[in-house]
């Protein structure tokens, strides 16, 4: 037998000591002591601490801008585009032949000419040789008469030495001849006013106020009838051709239709930009066209733009400005008829076709409107309240009734 198989015995010093009974219930209170104690300071912390306070519940209706409106009395206005033309343009052609002699110096592209100004002179002097040749012949041919109705008076005296009278009308009592010489005399003097018609047209005159466009002779030049030599456009009136909407022309008034008079068309503000500086001019509707636009089927209006150039200007204020010009594109506003208790509100404030939002309180209010007219930036409405505050912004989720700030 080993050693490890044989067990030693414990003796009762080796043995653990044993607790008695008084001991571990002063250890059971003293542990029970401890936790109270805790439980007592945990307590009391907590009831230490702090309350942090609940803040109010955050207002998150959307915030809107409103401007308010009034119902107003308004004038329509027809908003068109056209091209200016010339009101009046004459080709001035040479009636007689000759060489050009003379020429104004303000015959010149862009120059303007009153009426009646001289343009240029053809060399007459062949037509005043035939004046005065025509001139004599006129005297000769009354001379001739003169010596016709002598010889008349001759042959009365010897018939009544017969104590008779010539047959009305025959030779005898030199009728025929008298009326020869009388038809002698009406040629030569209409040959004379021939002859000084003929240097009349050698001068050519400005048939109107206007301005040269193109001037076709020059000094020197040998012209005949027909000739070409200068572009006029008349300068007191131009016209621009407007193209509208059919349902438009019921809100114009238009000389001829509807018992308008002639001078009663509705004005016109005619404005064409250049760069930065914008001419004015106005006018008024004279005539509707007989025909559509063949490219949208619109109806064309003709307006008259009086003193396009600015002279009536030039002369009131000394200082004219830039001129309307020719061929340019020009927009057209043409004042219409008159709509009573309609309520003008921003483009941006009619939400669809018929809807506008009104602030009412503090919600906002879907609002049905009849649009009657549209304009560029705004709208006529009818159906809002006067003196109503109506929403210009956007908002997040519109709802009818929804709370707004």
């Amino acid at each position: 037998m080993s050693d490890a198989d044989v067990s030693t015995p414990v003796t009762p010093a080796d043995a653990p000591p044993k607790i008695g009974p008084v001991r571990m219930i002063i250890r059971g209170v003293i542990v029970v002591g401890v936790l109270a104690l805790g439980m007592m300071v945990m307590v009391s912390l907590i009831k230490s601490k702090p309350q942090a306070k609940r803040a109010p519940e955050a207002d998150t209706s959307p915030f809107v801008t409103a401007e308010p409106v009034h119902a107003t009395t308004q004038k329509v206005e027809v908003e068109a585009s056209g091209t200016v033309q010339a009101a009046r343009q004459v080709l001035i052609g040479a009636e007689v032949a000759g060489r050009v002699t003379w020429i104004n110096s303000n015959l010149e592209p862009g120059a303007r000419v009153k009426a009646g100004t001289a343009l240029l002179k053809v060399d007459a002097r062949d037509y005043q040789l035939a004046v005065e040749q025509q001139a004599a012949q006129v005297s000769l041919a009354a001379s001739q008469l003169e010596v016709e109705k002598s010889r008349r008076r001759v042959a009365e005296k010897e018939w009544e030495a017969f104590g008779e009278k010539p047959p009305e009308g025959s030779v005898a009592a030199r009728d025929p001849q008298i009326k020869a010489a009388e038809g002698a005399v009406k040629a030569a003097d209409s040959g004379l006013r021939r002859a000084k018609l003929a240097v009349s047209k050698a001068g050519i005159v400005a048939p109107f106020n206007a301005m040269v466009v193109s001037r076709d002779v020059d000094l020197g030049q040998q012209v005949g009838p027909g000739s070409p030599l200068a572009v006029l456009v008349g300068t007191d009136a131009f016209w621009v051709k407007v193209a509208v909407p059919m349902q438009r022309l019921s809100w114009i008034d238009i000389p001829g239709v509807r018992g308008v008079a002639d001078d009663a068309g509705s004005v016109v503000t005619i404005e064409q930009h250049l760069g930065t500086q914008t001419i004015a001019r106005h006018g008024r509707v004279i005539r509707l066209v007989g025909a559509v636009d063949a490219v949208g089927r619109m109806a064309q209006l003709l307006i008259e733009i009086r003193d396009p150039l600015g002279v009536t200007d030039a002369l009131r204020e000394g200082d004219p400005g830039l001129p309307l010009l020719l061929n340019s594109y020009v927009d057209v506003r043409i004042a219409g008829h008159q709509l009573d208790d309609v309520v003008e509100v921003p483009r941006l404030a009619l939400r669809g076709d018929d809807t506008v939002w009104v602030v009412d309180g503090d919600h906002l209010k879907f609002v049905t409107v009849d649009v009657v007219w549209r304009r560029r930036d705004s709208v006529l409405v009818r159906g809002v309240a006067d003196g109503a505050e109506v929403v210009t912004s956007p908002v997040p989720g519109p709802v009818d009734g929804m709370k707004v700030r």
